[in-house]
């Protein structure tokens, strides 16, 4: 379910037991997130979209963009503009 972990932990050259501990949690645990067995807690989320530099939803395939949005607050590059959530590019302020 989640081919997504597997692909970045591998392409990266990591272990699960190097991911689980980066998570503070076992390997076992960190097996069953990678198969689908377990629902994968928000905090792992947060930690796991950090560590790979990408957005939750590219983890949980909901968008096949793997760039992370950046945090709310952050100013994009492109328009000098603060972002007011982390849903989308378009939710920016002046």
């Amino acid at each position: 379910m989640y081919d997504r972990l597997r692909d970045l932990r591998e392409d990266n050259g990591k272990k699960q037991s190097e991911i689980a501990a980066m998570l503070n949690c076992t390997q076992q645990a960190y097996s069953t997130y990678e198969r689908g067995e377990r629902d994968i807690p928000s905090k792992v989320l947060i930690k796991l979209a950090d560590y790979y530099n990408t957005s939750i939803d590219y983890l949980l395939g909901r968008t096949n963009n793997p760039r992370a949005a950046g945090p709310v607050g952050a100013r994009c590059a492109r328009k000098g503009k603060r972002r007011l959530s982390g849903c989308c590019p378009a939710a920016w302020t002046g």
